[in-house]
């Protein structure tokens, strides 16, 4: 296993890397390349995936090795690069989960749609996405990396570099202001589920 540098000596391989040492290069990749694709896997739970941001990463590094002279924390500038890469893989498969709702219109015309049925469908998710959307930015980020992606409450506090408590308490609001806010469209259509029945389905939503 590659041992990986101390941050000023990666600040020294950075500083190789800008005056075009591929050398240097090489000695970053070798000591940052597993350690970065753990990290990029753990978010993605997609080794494929990981693999191609972890990359990109790389090769946005060389290729725009001009510009990186200037950071100051070289070793946070990798991994919070290749946190917003994962996010955005992330926002990616979650937009692309609204195409679920059109697989209600497979079931046969004989079968009678339940309440839930009649609630999941693009409406709803089209909510969902805007309630999700309005979070504060960390709220957001945290709601998303747990319930979209899986991780666990401890890494996600790792990964964004906040405490355990910050991370639970953001993730209880963030599901109480989606609640309620999906709630209100509840009560324009409480017609066709009753009260115990919504809570439940809440419930599925984000547990």
């Amino acid at each position: 296993m590659n041992s990986q540098p101390h941050s000023s000596h990666l600040s020294t391989l950075f500083e190789n890397i800008h005056q075009g040492d591929k050398q240097a290069f090489n000695e970053f990749y070798s000591c940052y390349a597993s350690r970065l694709l753990n990290f990029a896997k753990q978010m993605l739970s997609d080794a494929d995936t990981a693999e191609e941001i972890v990359s990109d990463l790389f090769v946005q590094i060389w290729t725009k090795r001009a510009l990186i002279r200037d950071i100051q924390k070289p070793q946070l500038y990798l991994y919070k690069s290749l946190k917003n890469g994962c996010l955005n893989e992330i926002r990616k498969k979650v937009y692309a989960s609204q195409a679920i709702d059109y697989e209600l219109e497979e079931r046969t015309a004989a079968q009678a749609p339940s309440p839930l049925d009649v609630l999941i469908d693009k409406e709803l998710h089209a909510i969902l996405t805007e309630a999700v959307n309005s979070l504060p930015m960390q709220r957001k980020v945290i709601f998303t990396l747990i319930r979209e992606d899986g991780l666990k409450q401890k890494e996600v506090a790792e990964l964004l570099d906040i405490s355990l408590r910050t991370v639970e308490n953001q993730l209880y609001r963030a599901v109480k202001y989606l609640s309620n806010y999906i709630e209100v469209y509840w009560k324009k259509e409480q017609s066709i589920m009753n009260k115990s029945d919504f809570k439940r389905f809440l419930l599925s939503l984000f547990w």
